[in-house]
């Protein structure tokens, strides 16, 4: 039975495209479509194959893991120097991968900040019964940032 939907008769590209696209996650109605073989086919080598596979995951991932340290290391080298907006980049990327990496779904950054306004903050519901009161503290006329 060899070669049918076993991927052994489709040409070496053929199949280290297959084999390629499934160790960067590719699913298996993917890779037939954009190799061009049968989902049957590529299922067979993506099974066959899937020692070879893990082992591309894994060099894939500690390529990526050196990659990241050796911008991380220049990033904080080069922070001192950056100015306002590239630092807050920064930050934001940083609090984005502690997030990725820390493996906690929940976890949740909390960000506070001053209010520096000469008025109080408060929070009132909006009801059915305290509607008209609501807008009737509300000042007439457009807003003075659309008067002319």
């Amino acid at each position: 039975m060899a070669g049918k939907a076993t991927g052994e008769r489709i040409p070496g590209k053929t199949y280290r495209a297959i084999v390629g696209a499934a160790a960067i996650g590719d699913p298996i109605n993917r890779i037939a479509r954009k190799v061009g073989v049968t989902w049957r086919t590529a299922d067979a080598v993506v099974k066959r194959e899937s020692r070879e596979i893990a082992e591309r995951k894994q060099e894939l991932l500690d390529q990526s893991l050196r990659l990241a340290k050796r911008a991380a290391d220049r990033i904080e080298d080069q922070l001192d120097d950056s100015n306002l907006n590239q630092a807050n980049a920064i930050y934001g990327t940083a609090m984005d991968k502690i997030a990725i990496l820390s493996s906690d779904p929940a976890l949740i950054i909390r960000h506070e900040h001053q209010h520096l306004h000469a008025h109080q903050h408060h929070f009132q519901a909006i009801t059915p019964e305290n509607w008209e009161e609501i807008l009737a503290q509300l000042p007439e006329g457009p807003p003075r940032n659309l008067q002319q």
